[in-house]
């Protein structure tokens, strides 16, 4: 039979017991526990970003860019001088009150004002340049004779290549005469058409470029790595 102190001994360790779990319930901070962060989570595989890839040859379909390009009226008025009356309409291909005949002045602006946007095809020593009008530009680069145009719908011109440009000689209404070329930007994403333009001994010389991008950016297989979580120094 337990003595009394046997019985008061065993009543004192029962109510430590349930004491203990109490007391760790009260010191528990409120809200949800988080699992303890494994050096696993520091290395997680970091996110990719589609990036177009740089492109280096003329095909395809591109688009004018209007904010990086030149504004091309207000070139033509500072070579003709402040005071003269620009001969060309707005950007891009406006059309001005002032003009020899009607024809001539859309000849001039065809010459000279860039396209809302064209495609570049080719074969063998044919290029094709059709813009969204309908019009079509054909180059040939290999010295053949050129058929004479019978509308403003077709039109052949003589070209070289000159280190991966193509350039062209083109003569206008009246003394302008011009030599376009068209090129791929330096890191790859843009289209450069650039127009040295003779305006005539009176007006002067004029330089234009014109930047396009391709109306289908190719985002295949061009990632660039974004650092993840663990990468970020702070």
């Amino acid at each position: 039979m337990p003595t009394r102190p046997q019985i008061f001994a065993v009543a004192a360790i029962s109510i430590a017991s349930l004491a203990i779990p109490i007391a760790l319930r009260a010191q528990a901070p409120a809200g949800p526990i988080h699992p303890l962060r494994t050096d696993t989570d520091t290395h997680a595989p970091a996110e990719t970003e589609k990036k177009p890839l740089p492109r280096h040859e003329l095909w395809g379909t591109w688009t004018l860019n209007p904010k990086k390009s030149d504004d091309t009226t207000a070139k033509l008025q500072k070579a003709r001088g402040t005071h003269s009356t620009p001969a060309w309409g707005g950007f891009p291909r406006g059309r001005g009150p002032d003009r020899e005949t009607v024809e001539d002045h859309n000849r001039e602006d065809d010459l000279i004002y860039p396209q809302n946007s064209f495609a570049l095809t080719h074969k063998d020593a044919e290029i094709d340049l059709t813009d969204d009008q309908g019009r079509k530009r054909v180059y040939f680069t290999d010295g053949r004779k050129l058929q004479k145009s019978k509308d403003d719908k077709y039109k052949e011109l003589a070209a070289r290549w000159d280190a991966g440009r193509l350039v062209s000689e083109e003569k206008g209404p009246s003394t302008i005469k011009l030599t376009r070329s068209f090129e791929i930007s330096g890191d790859g994403q843009h289209l450069y058409e650039t127009l040295a333009v003779d305006l005539g001994a009176v007006s002067g010389f004029v330089l234009l470029r014109y930047i396009y991008d391709p109306s289908k950016p190719n985002t295949e297989d061009a990632t660039v790595a974004k650092p993840s979580p663990g990468d970020v120094k702070p």
